[in-house]
């Protein structure tokens, strides 16, 4: 009967034309969730690519083609594309500039590297504490978990600060004096200091490692990286390819970091086949 239940709510099927509104949303939720559960499902053999034994086929020639590939993208964005999107979005109603503004904070990753690394460095030692062995169990696994989150936040955004500061990108703010490929390597001003974006950075890392550690629903993270990421144009602070590279960048590294831990067997299983794998507990009990 409950089988019956689900597909007629999923289907529609056993309304009236009285219904309230919380049995159409429950329709309309559930073919949501069915579609983005469809669409995570699909995302898995990808994310394996990059992660996976799949990882190892990639040819010399892959790489060199994303070395090649990839500047000339960037190159084309900045010409033609940056200033465009800037002054569109800049140019957006006060309301959304500011909300923008307050959601841009979320950005950062002082919120999210400063409680992880504490809860990772404290958690293996709650065997000492006089709790429960399931307790423990479970404080330990949610340590590693913190471990793997700081891991992959932290390493792309170190990888971010090091290359914005090196190759000292002229933000927005300069576009109308500089241009859009403007190049002045200025460690102590931060207006040199736009590609890639930090923020965006560190909110993709955080999505991708929330993703990998809880599953398809985790995915719905990418939604929050999506709005940071648009927030730094709009707020005027960055350009639309340095939000591209801080996407592909967090992305990217928070992936590499997933595949030293599941080659190392750091805490996830080594099954060879797919992305969600079960966390385990990488202390002895």
């Amino acid at each position: 009967m409950l089988r019956r239940f689900t597909r007629d709510v999923i289907t529609g099927q056993g309304f009236t034309h009285s219904c309230d509104v919380r049995q159409v949303m429950i329709v309309a939720l559930l073919k949501k969730s069915a579609f983005f559960s469809n669409l995570s499902q699909k995302a898995a053999p990808m994310v394996n690519i990059f992660t996976g034994p799949d990882l190892k086929r990639w040819s010399p020639i892959t790489y060199l083609f994303i070395l090649i590939f990839a500047p000339a993208i960037f190159f084309v964005t900045a010409m033609w594309i940056d200033a465009p999107v800037t002054n569109a979005l800049t140019n957006w109603p006060p309301q959304i500039i500011n909300f923008f503004e307050l959601l841009t904070r979320l950005g950062e990753s002082d919120w999210i590297l400063i409680p992880t690394l504490l809860f990772w460095g404290v958690a293996p030692v709650s065997n000492l504490l006089p709790l429960g062995y399931r307790l423990q169990w479970r404080l330990r696994t949610f340590g590693a978990g913190c471990g793997f989150v700081f891991a992959a936040v932290a390493l792309p955004g170190l990888v971010s600060a090091l290359i914005k500061r090196g190759l000292g990108r002229a933000r927005p703010v300069h576009m109308d004096e500089l241009g859009t490929l403007h190049f002045s390597p200025q460690w102590g001003d931060w207006t040199f200091q736009s590609f890639p974006s930090g923020h965006t950075t560190t909110a993709f890392a955080l999505a991708t490692a929330i993703y990998l550690l809880t599953g398809r629903w985790g995915a719905l993270a990418y939604i929050g990286a999506v709005l940071i990421a648009l927030s730094r144009i709009v707020d005027g602070v960055h350009y639309f390819s340095d939000v591209v590279a801080g996407t592909f960048l967090g992305v990217g590294g928070a992936l590499w970091v997933y595949h030293q831990y599941r080659k190392r067997k750091w805490g996830f299983d080594g099954h060879k086949k797919g992305h969600r794998l079960r966390w385990a507990v990488p202390y002895k009990i």
